[in-house]
């Protein structure tokens, strides 16, 4: 019981295993912003298409 103890006390001392969770959540972040942006990005230039077909004498999607 005294090794885990031990073993956990070092586990909280580390810090490489913060680093880890920080940029976990950093990459995170990183992907929930980047699926933002691609989501607007995509719904602006399908607005866009639909006008150059429609200015074409096209039919929109």
């Amino acid at each position: 019981m005294n090794r885990l103890t031990a073993e956990l006390k070092r586990f909280v001392r580390e810090e490489e295993g913060l680093e880890m969770v920080e940029y976990a959540v950093v990459g995170g972040l990183l992907i929930a912003a980047g699926a933002a942006v691609w989501t607007a990005l995509g719904e602006n230039v399908t607005q866009i298409i639909n006008e150059i077909i429609a200015t074409m004498g096209g039919t929109p999607a």
